[in-house]
């Protein structure tokens, strides 16, 4: 689809009503909302339609998980609403109901098109990983029908990205080269609903919006990724040189991994810990988690599950495997590993357990082991005070070993 709607001179878009069969108004037999004049004296106040935008936000077309690559890929826009025809391009944008231009910068600034179309000057600054992420982040707000078109409904943007920088997606985990690493460390705000079509460690797995840590960076990889071809396990590497030539069809891709890093210990809250519970970004209910930084001072996760039917026996069973790491102080990290259940001989996914709260940074969540008593990092004298080493308590008793995830 990518090839279509890029190489097309105009892209129609039917923005009106909730159905197929509504047409588009002004053209089909259904007529337009009339546009209200005001006369005063010498005078004529016009009414002047919502932008675009809003019109396109909220309704059916733009809730549709289909419409977003007909939108993201085109280059030329003809959208037909309730009120008007509008055509909105990487230059500019036109609507009937004024006549003026509205230049490059407006479409950025002041439209906010960048949810709903691609546009060269918003993204061209981004890395083509973090690009995407922000369109996985767009398309699983939205809606499907069938849950099976999960990934068929996002494909062309994938190709598209594809055919500009190289690499290729396993279930919707890209790789780009020259680094090849697989996204694993997305997130929900809220649960969602599983996907059984799908892999448990992909964001397809899962129906709802997805996030990514803005500093979380994948080239700072925690995990040795394999997949499995024909019972062999493969690295990344071969398997874009050699694997995918016998899984030519997306749908035909490894959905086993073999996930090879260290395996943490967390202490489970179910619900905030106390020395937290001034904080009013960590919510009351939920989970959350402490990480061992010394014998004296931990550091609180919170865990974001991805089923909506999550519960404390299922997490007591999980393990932890750090997926991303990077040091903010001296005495504090951001910190990512997925919690992993074991089904049978294999594991899915159930969650993520993060340094993200939303507000704080890492150093401003550090308590004792019991999450009784709350620690301020604010001198580097803790490093000393609560015996914290270099290496912290959590990575020196971590072990290293492999799973299978599917």
């Amino acid at each position: 689809m990518h090839s279509i709607y890029s190489e097309a001179s105009l892209t129609i878009v039917a923005a009106a009503g909730n159905n197929p069969d509504y047409g588009l108004p002004g053209v089909s037999s259904r007529s337009r909302r009339p546009q209200k004049l005001v006369q005063v004296g010498e005078h004529a106040i016009v009414e002047m339609y919502p932008y675009i935008c809003s019109s396109l936000q909220s309704s059916r077309w733009g809730s549709r998980a289909w419409t977003y690559q007909e939108g993201f890929l085109s280059s030329r826009r003809l959208i037909f609403d309730d009120q008007q025809v509008s055509l909105v391009c990487a230059d500019a944008f036109y609507a009937e109901s004024f006549t003026h231009r509205v230049e490059h910068l407006q479409i950025n600034e002041d439209l906010n098109f960048s949810s709903l179309f691609f546009n060269t000057a918003n993204h061209s600054r981004l890395r083509p990983d973090k690009l995407i992420r922000k369109c996985v982040e767009e398309y699983t707000k939205r809606s499907l029908s069938h849950d099976s078109d999960a990934l068929s409904a996002c494909l062309g943007i994938f190709n598209r990205f594809f055919a500009s920088h190289g690499g290729a997606q396993i279930w919707g985990a890209t790789l780009f080269p020259p680094r090849l690493t697989m996204e694993l460390a997305w997130y929900h705000p809220s649960p969602v609903c599983r996907r059984d079509d799908f892999p448990s460690w992909s964001w397809l797995g899962w129906k709802g919006p997805v996030r990514h840590n803005p500093r979380w960076d994948t080239e700072f990889p925690m995990l040795h990724v394999q997949v499995s071809v024909n019972g062999q396990w493969m690295s990344l590497d071969d398997y874009l040189l050699f694997g995918m030539n016998t899984t030519t069809k997306p749908w035909d891709a490894p959905r086993f991994l073999k996930l090879s890093g260290s395996f943490v210990s967390l202490n489970l809250f179910d619900g905030v810990p106390p020395a937290l519970k001034d904080v009013e970004e960590c919510p009351e209910v939920g989970f959350h988690a402490l990480l061992a930084l010394s014998e004296h001072v931990s550091q609180a996760l919170r865990i974001y599950p991805d089923s909506d039917s999550l519960k404390k026996e299922n997490l007591a069973r999980c393990v932890a495997l750090v997926a991303g790491l990077r040091k903010w102080t001296d005495l504090s990290w951001h910190f990512h590993c997925l919690l992993l259940e074991p089904v049978g001989d294999i594991f899915q996914r159930v969650g993520i357990a993060s340094s993200i709260i939303p507000g704080f940074e890492p150093h401003q969540l550090l308590c004792d082991p019991s999450g009784r008593t709350r620690v301020h990092d604010d001198s580097m004298d803790l490093m000393g005070q609560y015996k914290i080493t270099w290496t912290p308590l959590w990575e020196s008793d971590a072990k290293r070993g492999s799973i299978v995830v599917e």
